[in-house]
């Protein structure tokens, strides 16, 4: 893994940083986006997490960046969590249903430690190549991405399990493997698609120069994270789950519109996830259109059978033929 003092580097660049002036106890970074003397850091050598100085950088960092809209308005505890994994994809998988106070069982606990292991053992498998049936037939060079990935430390009362995966910096030594010449190559580390989403998937395997536009729907506070030099082209929203909601209904009659004037010289891809049921409904012909949304009129939803192309799906993206 790369160390805080590099990742802090990488981080400053990126985001519009440079170097200004150096000295045998640091150097100094000016922000191009802030006016001369405005935002300006002056960075110990190799300075890390275990630094005095690295609480106060984060705090100017994250002041900063409010300022001048750059990044997300991070925390300065958030921040450096970003700072520290700025070249590893963290992916967390929760556990839930069995969870009593601040307790989970232990057989609970253990199924998803080994949930999360066997689904990033597949994932790294199909990053080399897709497979229609996979089984237990992983793959070798897959099973050793795999095996780089660190479990962080949870999350005090969320039951939540950090899964790290290092993926080496731009330049770095790294196996980047094309999926199919036919979809055009995406070079990046098979690292990164490990823990692809299938949304990011598709923006990084469809073709550059070729149209793509699209709507998808996620649970609340499920957005991950966009990797580093992977252009957004597909819209993302949040509804409730497993309870929907107003947002899961506008959504769901979003995508039937995205639908509307198609001709068969449009393409719709339809990708599907758990959740697609709560996250995407549509109201019954019997359910008064002002009904309140709630549990108690759960009911009154169905999953009502939708034309084969968008059927009960969590993501649903069309591209322009």
């Amino acid at each position: 893994m790369s160390s805080d003092f590099d990742n802090l580097q990488s981080y400053l660049t990126h985001h519009g940083w440079r170097q200004t002036s150096s000295g045998t106890g640091g150097a100094t970074w000016e922000s191009e986006a802030a006016s001369m003397g405005d935002s300006i850091l002056r960075i110990p050598w190799h300075v890390d997490r275990t630094f005095v100085e690295w609480t106060w950088l984060m705090g100017a960092l994250a002041d900063s960046n409010a300022r001048h809209d750059i990044d997300a308005p991070w925390t300065a505890d958030e921040l450096s969590s970003r700072v520290i994994h700025w070249f590893t994809d963290v992916e967390e998988f929760r556990g839930v249903g069995d969870i009593d106070d601040q307790s989970i069982s232990l057989d609970r606990g253990a199924a998803l430690i080994d949930s999360a292991k066997s689904i990033l053992r597949t994932s790294a498998t199909t990053s080399r190549g897709i497979k229609a049936d996979l089984s237990s037939r992983y793959s070798l060079v897959g099973d050793r991405i795999a095996d780089q990935a660190r479990m962080g430390h949870t999350k005090p009362g969320s039951f939540v399990i950090p899964i790290l995966m290092p993926v080496e910096p731009n330049g770095g030594p790294q196996d980047v493997t094309p999926l199919s010449d036919e979809m055009g190559r995406y070079d990046e580390p098979d690292e990164r698609r490990v823990t692809r989403t299938m949304a990011q998937a598709l923006e990084a395997l469809w073709p550059q120069d070729a149209p793509l536009s699209g709507l998808v729907v996620t649970r609340y506070d499920h957005i991950p994270p966009r990797p580093q030099g992977l252009a957004q082209r597909l819209e993302v929203v949040e509804a409730a789950h497993p309870v929907p909601d107003a947002a899961g209904l506008a959504a769901a009659e979003r995508i039937l519109a995205l639908t509307e004037g198609l001709t068969a010289d449009d393409l719709v891809l339809c990708l599907i996830s758990g959740g697609g049921s709560g996250t995407l409904t549509i109201l019954s012909s019997t359910a008064a259109t002002d009904s309140p949304i709630e549990p108690t009129v759960r009911a009154k939803f169905s999953s009502r059978m939708l034309p084969r192309k968008t059927r009960s799906t969590a993501m649903a993206m069309t591209a322009a033929g």
